[in-house]
């Protein structure tokens, strides 16, 4: 298969093409417009085996055209077509994010791996294909925004792949719909919000609805994390001492996650302006008492761990 641009006089239409009428009118007026932006299919002998509709457009408007050289007896095989066309697809400049999951989906459901797909398509890896087909579990309304903009296409498959399933449904739409809405004004402020709602999901409704960035540090800095105390649901005496040493260790690693989320508040520039235009002297100088006794005793910890 090659691909090259190729003069409109070079080629030639297929004698077997059974449409034999064609509507040119609306798509004279697109060319006139944009060019001719998805390439034909044509065989080594300049025959062309799809796009002689816009071939025939073309006529006095555009001199050459974008081709995709093919062997006819590979086209003719529907597995091969299939995987033709998804490259063809690619190459295409107004292929929106939506109907490349759709043909994405179309690929894996015929029998073929997210992997296979990968590679058929040489510059996306399996978790690029596996987060564009999770916007196919997006609500309709984010998907038909998507297909007339997918600028910001990422930020939906963000929510998608970072909310776990204990997120319930209606709270991950409120998301999708407030990203729509522009309530984040950068991709970072959606990561670390998503992030924070992993440990604090019963406040991620407050943070959906929170009107800009302060709003969210307002409710981030007034949010308890959500830390499962298991091993105190038994008396000690029924638990051996490697099951109660288990769940101390899962304590431990619970709390370093709520700490590591306090970072996520302080590496956004608003939540520290934030702080300083609210809190009082005596507010401040405990918030920075606090993280300075932090950072001191985790350095010694992070010092006395890696020496082992």
């Amino acid at each position: 298969m090659e691909a090259k641009l190729l003069k409109r006089t070079q080629l030639k239409p297929d004698e077997n093409q059974p449409r034999k009428s064609f509507d040119l009118d609306s798509l004279i007026e697109s060319i006139k417009e944009r060019g001719v932006i998805t390439p034909l299919i044509i065989t080594e002998d300049s025959v062309i085996l799809d796009g002689e509709r816009r071939w025939r457009a073309s006529e006095g408007i555009q001199d050459e055209l974008p081709c995709v050289i093919v062997d006819r007896k590979e086209y003719d095989q529907p597995d091969k077509r299939l995987e033709l066309q998804l490259i063809i697809d690619e190459m295409r400049e107004d292929y929106n994010v939506i109907d490349k999951a759709e043909a994405y989906k179309r690929y894996v459901d015929a029998g073929h791996s997210k992997e296979e797909l990968a590679r058929l398509l040489k510059h996306k890896s399996p978790t690029a294909v596996k987060n564009i087909l999770s916007l196919l579990n997006t609500m309709l309304s984010v998907q038909q925004k998507l297909k007339q903009d997918d600028t910001n296409y990422r930020y939906h498959t963000e929510i998608e792949t970072k909310l776990t399933s204990s997120i319930p449904k209606q709270q991950k739409e409120r998301i999708h719909q407030r990203a729509m809405e522009g309530a984040f004004d950068n991709f970072i402020q959606l990561q670390e919000t998503l992030e924070f709602a992993k440990s604090h999901p019963v406040h991620l409704e407050e943070i959906a609805e929170a009107k800009d960035a302060s709003a969210r540090t307002l409710v981030m800095l007034n949010a308890e994390p959500i830390v499962k105390d298991k091993y105190k649901q038994k008396k000690r005496v029924e638990m051996s001492q490697p099951e109660i040493d288990k769940e101390r260790l899962t304590q431990m690693m619970q709390a370093l996650n709520s700490i590591n989320s306090c970072r996520i508040l302080w590496s956004m520039t608003d939540a520290i302006d934030f702080v300083k235009k609210t809190a009082t002297k005596e507010q401040k100088e405990a918030i920075v008492k606090s993280v300075d006794m932090i950072v001191e005793v985790w350095n010694k910890t992070s010092k006395a761990l890696k020496k082992d």
